[in-house]
């Protein structure tokens, strides 16, 4: 079965067919009914954990909400161990947990200068679960870099005056853990610090202000970026590729 059903997921997310993720979809909810059931007396397969994972990402990407919402609770109910396939069910979770950031739904988000991080609470824990889970194994790598460009798009709203320094606590462990991962994009992790520099000199981290004085190559990396007309925003990186691939998907 699971056979069948990587053929589906293989075929829905290389040609964006929402009846492919659907057939999917389908023979996992039925092989998981039949062994929750005891009619199939055993006889019928487990559906390999990670299969979840791979449809609730295919399922992101189609739009099909409420099918990657129902694909992370049946991973998450099996207890799944702490590798690659947690950190990418975290990343989406966080990524469904997220508030529109545009159109009119962005304009009712609770983005109160008063308040914690409010709407974006939930999206962020899962982006600092990920990126924790992922230094325990350099497979999981790029789970952490991902994980911060999800991270910024996320909190995007709260980038603005008074309330930036909300952000410093949360900001504070990602770029720390990627100068702890060694991250080789400088420019990036530039970025990731100069987005809440105003904020770190108001609230005396002293963390913080170490972790910028390192990043001074970084900064000048993403000036020269500039200069010459690059992009100095990062694609996520493919899990597929080496732990620290020199491509971007």
């Amino acid at each position: 079965m699971d056979r069948d059903i990587r053929q589906f997921l293989t075929q829905a997310t290389e040609r964006q067919e929402p009846g492919a993720l659907r057939s999917a979809y389908r023979l996992m909810e039925s092989a998981a009914a039949a062994r929750s059931g005891g009619r199939s007396g055993g006889r019928t397969p487990r559906v390999a954990p990670e299969l979840y994972v791979v449809c609730a990402e295919a399922a992101l990407q189609l739009g099909c909400v409420e099918l990657s919402s129902g694909c992370l609770k049946r991973f998450f109910e099996g207890n799944p161990p702490a590798n690659q396939f947690l950190c990418r069910a975290y990343l989406c979770r966080g990524r469904l947990e997220a508030p529109p950031t545009t159109g009119r739904a962005a304009r009712t988000v609770d983005t109160s200068p008063h308040g914690e991080l409010g709407d974006f609470e939930e999206a962020v824990l899962c982006f600092l679960k990920a990126i924790e889970m992922s230094k325990c194994d350099p497979s999981c790598h790029f789970a952490a870099f991902n994980a911060s460009v999800l991270y910024l798009q996320t909190v995007r709203p709260l980038l603005q005056p008074g309330r930036r320094r909300r952000l410093v606590p949360s900001l504070g462990k990602v770029v720390r853990s990627l100068e702890e991962l060694a991250d080789r994009d400088l420019g990036w992790r530039a970025e990731l610090m100069m987005q809440v520099k105003p904020s770190v000199l108001q609230t005396r981290d002293r963390r913080l202000e170490t972790t910028e004085q390192r990043l001074d190559h970084g900064l000048e990396t993403t000036e020269q970026r500039l200069d010459h007309g690059l992009e100095t925003r990062p694609r996520t990186r493919d899990h597929r590729t080496e732990t620290r691939p020199r491509t971007r998907e």
